[in-house]
């Protein structure tokens, strides 16, 4: 077998994994990369560290960045690590090391700024205010991403335990907390919107499922009037930094593998980063200024 056709094989189980399309593209256009700088007919038998280490260098001598250098080498050492497991490769494609990814701050919202955010969220429709409204409380509250966002089903909120059901990737099902302010701006908007029938809780003014792409145009529209640094992502970082700033502050533990479900998170590692920021915000409030000690 060589390696164009085991990358087909792959692409295969990959969609009977049930993986979003998104996801399934995404692992095509890095693993496409990847053959344009190794011999994409060469068998897997001669597919040796060597081989695979020059290929990895070419493609990261670009003038790409860090996090994205970081992207494809994380990729394709899926793609091998997948070849391994199912017909075996020379080598441990698991020694291969990733590029650290640039550690960038959070920009956590404080309070005034949240009620700026929720100011600026306003429609001619009523109804889509209210809708908008409690996608953002959601999005900043539960850590809920934004394709889980257009995915709710109303039967899933259960407001006896304040919590709701999510779809993650990979249609991997998992809970996330539900905010009395997030379950209020639900309820209003619920009241407003027309369409009661759809089993959909996020609607669009023609009452279809509210798609990625009006939540994106939405999101940046908000950042133009708000300027803030904003997206949906953004929101979902905050969620995770305010959630491990409060776990410290209540029980001295910042609950990483908590966060991590909460997140759909397939490691904990991949939370970590929160952490970091999270006691270095801390840290940094909390310490006093040695030169205010003297001066003041």
């Amino acid at each position: 077998m060589t390696l164009e056709e085991a990358l087909q094989e792959f692409i295969l189980d990959k969609e009977l994994a049930g993986l979003a399309p998104a996801s399934i593209q995404s692992y095509k256009n890095f693993i496409h990369v990847f053959l344009l700088y190794i011999d994409k007919d060469l068998s897997l038998q001669s597919v040796s560290y060597e081989v695979v280490k020059r290929s990895l260098v070419k493609i990261c001598s670009g003038s790409i960045g860090q996090a994205t250098k970081s992207t494809y080498v994380r990729n394709i050492r899926i793609f091998l690590c997948w070849i391994d497991n199912e017909y075996g490769l020379p080598f441990n494609p698991r020694k291969i090391k990733i590029p650290r990814r640039p550690k960038r701050a959070v920009m956590l919202l404080n309070s005034s700024e949240v009620g700026n955010l929720f100011s600026c969220v306003k429609s001619s429709i009523p109804w889509i205010t209210a809708r908008n409204n409690a996608m953002i409380a959601l999005m900043y509250d539960s850590g809920i991403r934004q394709k889980e966002v257009c995915g709710l089903l109303k039967k899933n909120i259960d407001r006896e335990k304040m919590i709701i059901k999510v779809t993650g990737k990979g249609a991997k099902d998992r809970y996330v907390p539900l905010g009395k302010v997030s379950l209020s701006m639900i309820g209003d908007y619920l009241q407003l919107c027309p369409y009661k029938d759809s089993e959909y809780l996020f609607l669009g003014r023609y009452g279809k499922p509210v798609t990625t792409g009006s939540v994106k145009t939405f999101m940046n529209r908000l950042k133009h009037q708000t300027g803030f640094d904003l997206s949906s992502h953004k929101l979902r970082h905050n969620f995770a930094t305010n959630f491990c700033i409060d776990s410290l502050c209540e029980t001295g533990c910042s609950n990483m593998s908590d966060l991590s479900a909460l997140l759909g998170h397939e490691s904990v590692e991949t939370t970590k980063q929160y952490e970091h920021f999270a006691q270095s915000m801390l840290a940094a409030q909390i310490r006093r200024s040695h030169l205010d000690k003297i001066m003041m």
